[in-house]
């Protein structure tokens, strides 16, 4: 398999990622922050399949390009322009950061560049994976990394980068508490949340505590009431399916 040797192999770049025995593919995580809680004191009824409530996220970690980072080839990936804020992709040896994916254009490619000698300057650039993908915060893997020219970010904030929606969508009770189904966008995740009892009849999900009963009707709904939500709250979106196995 091309995917088995391409990991295998290291790229020569700075001193310092050689020492680290960089790979020029691997499987990460990213990390993202909800924004407020809107929904305190409401209350809904849901049956399952109905959306219980929505949420705002973006990327936990950003940075923004001061220079330019020059056009890719074989394959061919855009270049990422100057001014763009670039959302954290977390490795196993530090971070990359990606462009914001256009989930609406048919090829979502997009460039994750990464600082491997820590000198405050993007030397190595990687392509994501998806193709397809559902969500402009999230890549399966990163592939094909190569060395760039010295390339100037400076430190951005998670308010820099555009908003995401996500929706908890109750897919039914488990062990006398409700279960939800996180949509990031268009992406289901594969790891359904289980609201974890705190008292009886009141349970958390994602940092939002909800007090839950069921309802007379229609037929396996519950009516949900949304108490509070923690002030910091956030998740780390990965993908199980280990995509780099030989």
């Amino acid at each position: 398999m091309k995917t088995a040797i391409a990991i295998a192999l290291l790229v020569a770049l700075a001193p310092a990622a050689a020492a680290q025995k960089i790979a020029r593919a691997e499987q990460g995580s990213v990390a993202l922050s909800f924004d407020a809680f809107t929904h305190a004191h409401q209350t809904v009824t849901v049956k399952p399949g109905e959306t219980a409530w929505t949420e705002t996220v973006r990327a936990a970690k950003a940075v923004r390009l001061v220079e330019a980072a020059v056009e890719r080839s074989r394959p061919k990936v855009a270049g990422v322009p100057a001014g763009t804020v670039m959302f954290g992709y977390q490795l196993s040896t530090g971070v990359a950061y990606c462009a914001p994916i256009d989930t609406a254009r048919v090829n979502t490619d997009v460039q994750c560049l990464r600082d491997l000698d820590g000198d405050g300057t993007f030397d190595g650039s990687y392509i994501t994976s998806d193709r397809g993908a559902d969500s402009r915060y999230f890549s399966s893997f990163l592939k094909s990394l190569v060395a760039i020219p010295k390339t100037r970010y400076e430190p951005a904030t998670s308010a820099d980068l555009p908003p995401a929606s996500a929706r908890l969508v109750f897919s039914g009770m488990k062990n006398g508490a409700p279960r939800f189904n996180i949509f990031i966008e268009r992406d289901k995740s594969d790891k359904p949340i289980d609201c974890k009892i705190v008292q009886p009849g009141v349970c958390e999900a994602l940092g939002v505590r909800l007090a839950f009963g069921a309802a007379a009707e229609p037929k396996g709904a519950v009516t949900l009431s949304f108490e509070r939500a923690a002030e910091n709250r956030g998740l780390n979106l990965y993908d199980p399916a280990n995509h780099l196995q030989p």
